[in-house]
């Protein structure tokens, strides 16, 4: 038998070259693909990240306070319950006012003296004067003044007593007058002819 020298061989023809370089272009070709399918998965994940934290802050940044809360929410929308001692104090379980995301709202007012245990003055006049005094002693109490009422309820034993009412009513909430509604009752407390009640609005 003939011996071969395998050694001496060559191991690929030039047919060859072409299917081993196209072979090598291949395995480049698909490991760069992977590496940039890599690099886009990188590139997708930070933009998820910058986004989630991004996301984050914003939601930081708003439950600082609730919804409706900090200055514009918790503060604003707080209930306060107020009182001065330039009048008679609250007499019974209610407050002498209430604010409420900028609106002042004013308790009933009666003619009553300064300890709040008698009736003052003994006509419409003069009862009607000292309950628009006292409102506005309320009102200065919180930095506001009869300008800044928007609302006011009139309530009185006999409305034939109107006109008389009407006149002192308008030394005090004339330039500007809010709104208004006026209603005769059976009865007020301590038997006073009139009690006032007002809405107001901070600025």
């Amino acid at each position: 038998m003939q011996s071969v020298n395998t050694a001496a061989m060559p191991t690929s023809g030039p047919e060859d070259r072409p299917i081993q370089q196209r072979a090598g272009r291949e395995g480049r070709t698909k490991r760069s693909r992977t590496v940039g399918l890599g690099g886009a998965g990188r590139l997708a994940g930070l933009v998820a990240l910058a986004t989630s934290l991004a996301l984050g802050g914003c939601a930081a940044s708003g439950s600082a306070g609730e919804p409706g809360q900090g200055r514009e929410g918790k503060d604003a929308g707080a209930v306060e319950r107020l009182a001065t001692d330039r009048i008679y104090p609250a007499i019974g379980p209610y407050s002498q006012m209430v604010a409420h995301k900028g609106t002042l709202y004013v308790s009933g007012v009666l003619p009553l003296n300064r300890d709040g245990t008698a009736i003052v003055g003994t006509s419409i006049e003069d009862q009607t004067r000292l309950v628009l005094q006292h409102i506005g002693e309320k009102l200065r109490s919180q930095g506001l003044d009869y300008d800044d009422v928007l609302m006011a309820t009139v309530y009185m034993k006999d409305l034939d007593q109107f006109a008389a009412m009407n006149k002192v009513y308008a030394e005090f909430l004339g330039k500007n007058p809010p709104a208004r509604a006026t209603v005769q009752v059976a009865r007020i407390p301590r038997d006073a002819l009139i009690e006032i009640a007002v809405i107001a609005g901070r600025r």
